[in-house]
């Protein structure tokens, strides 16, 4: 890759990992990161070709929409079910800035939560769940032999507790990238794959768990540089195959829509690998954190693009999509639908009731 392509990633990925990540919350006062976590993907070296045919998905059908709307933003999940007209699934995010307490017992989140189940219909909460925190950054070697155990079992047995029992776990988001303290380097994989597992195990083992647990990769090979077959942990413990990204291609600010969306479809270990790949495992397919991303930065985010929603509805239509979560959030850059009227009129008549 060019030496100025790799400075402008580099430093996109220093200030993507260190910018606060949002101002929707509630009235809590929890740090704002956890309004997103996907860092935009590097860029290739040229435009994309012609996509290959992708294989046949295993079934179609609507999927479930899910939305974050800010850190235990119960209200705002309500608000933006009222206006799509539909049942909502809720996304959250635990902080692993804050300690493994704050992963293990996060009881003010999961109050808020158990509160929500109660009252909607066909509730289920969506968890970003840390792998592991910032003082214990890169330990995937201590995480395999165990040395994170009781946190996980903890949380777990909380959720229960707090009837979130059938909650969909996305452990270790975005592993493949930089930004967060579980980033695996090509030389930990093992260790990575050793300690997904035995947190999963840790957790399904504690008594009334009924959790799915969504395997969630950056969009593109990212950070470490290898497709999704060499970095999977195994079917036995991954229940969705999950993949993060947003509305941008990166380094190319002056892209069409059409072109953006054919990045984001043909990239290694882009939406057309990854439906594959999920195919082959018979596994069914996620997109947890997806959203428009604004223009006029080198990001390359296509603003207001119904394009964009356009194609990904169609996208989910015709594959084995489990749910997709809207990141309805001004954070990293603005994503919410508000600030996008074309957008937002497209994902309403795609996805409303």
């Amino acid at each position: 890759m060019l030496g100025v392509i790799l400075a402008a990633q580099t430093l996109w990925r220093v200030l993507a990992a260190t910018l606060v990540l949002g101002a929707t919350l509630s009235s809590c006062d929890l740090p704002g990161w956890l309004q997103e976590g996907t860092s935009p993907a590097p860029p290739p070296s040229e435009a994309p070709s012609a996509a290959p045919e992708p294989d046949a998905p295993t079934q179609s059908g609507a999927a479930q929409v899910a939305v974050y709307m800010g850190w235990r933003n119960v209200s705002g999940v309500e608000s933006f079910s009222d206006w799509l007209g539909t049942p909502v699934w809720a996304h959250d995010f635990l902080d692993h800035r804050q300690g493994w307490e704050a992963v293990a017992d996060p009881r003010a989140q999961l109050e808020a939560w158990e509160r929500w189940v109660t009252q909607s219909d066909d509730p289920r909460l969506v968890l970003s769940v840390p792998l592991l925190i910032d003082a214990a950054a890169g330990d995937h070697s201590g995480g395999a032999a165990g040395a994170y155990d009781q946190h996980f079992e903890r949380l777990a047995r909380a959720l229960v507790d707090h009837g979130l029992e059938n909650t969909v776990i996305r452990l270790g988001w975005e592993f493949n990238g930089n930004t967060f303290p579980w980033q695996v380097q090509p030389q930990q994989i093992s260790d990575y794959k050793r300690f997904w597992s035995r947190v999963v195990g840790v957790m399904r083992a504690v008594p009334g768990a009924e959790f799915q647990f969504d395997w969630c990769p950056n969009i593109t090979l990212d950070a470490t540089g290898l497709p999704f077959a060499e970095l999977y942990p195994g079917d036995d413990v991954v229940d969705i195959i999950g993949l993060g990204f947003y509305d941008y291609y990166w380094g190319h600010p002056k892209a069409t829509p059409e072109a953006r969306w054919a990045w984001l479809r043909d990239v290694d270990n882009g939406l057309a690998d990854h439906r594959n790949f999920a195919a082959r495992r018979n596994k069914p397919t996620s997109f947890p954190e997806y959203g428009l991303w604004e223009q006029g930065t080198s990001t390359g985010g296509g603003g207001d693009d119904p394009y964009f929603i356009q194609q990904l509805a169609a996208w989910i239509d015709a594959g084995n999509v489990a749910y997709h979560g809207y990141n309805n959030v001004d954070a990293t850059a603005d994503h919410r639908l508000d600030s996008y009227p074309e957008g937002r009129e497209a994902y309403l008549e795609a996805f409303g009731g």
